[in-house]
């Protein structure tokens, strides 16, 4: 970048710091990772249309339009007419360019059968409150 002319600051962010986004302002690219529930529906659901940091930069005109189909999304019972509205709205964003997907990665957790309540939290870590060991058989 400093070939073209452009300086380049990277500040990477702990998550107590980065969910205030009181640096918002500051930054003109947000460049972050999100954690998918195993209820892949509902995340896929909880990334496009929760408050992520992204929506702050948008426009007024497709802020409106995630909200009108995060209702509808909300509101539809047929999971295969859900996964449409899911790819309709992230292919309006990505052709927008308000949203620029780099990878994909599934991730999975192997645990002891005994070990109950097991899902991730919000950063990808187990949360350790809903656990608990079955008594063994």
């Amino acid at each position: 970048m400093r070939d073209i002319g452009s300086r380049t600051t990277l500040t990477v962010m702990s998550y107590p710091d980065f969910a205030r986004y009181d640096w918002l302002d500051n930054a003109d690219l947000l460049l972050t990772g999100e954690v998918m529930a195993d209820n892949v529906d509902f995340g896929v659901y909880q990334w496009l249309c929760q408050d992520a940091g992204y929506r702050h930069w948008l426009e007024e005109g497709a802020r409106h339009r995630i909200r009108l189909a995060e209702r509808k999304l909300a509101m539809e019972p047929d999971a295969e007419r859900r996964w449409q509205g899911y790819e309709a709205l992230a292919r309006a964003l990505v052709e927008e360019a308000s949203l620029i997907p780099l990878r994909h990665h599934v991730q999975t957790m192997e645990f002891a059968p005994r070990l109950q309540g097991v899902t991730l939290a919000q950063c990808g870590w187990m949360d350790f409150d809903k656990v608990w060991l079955a008594p063994p058989f």
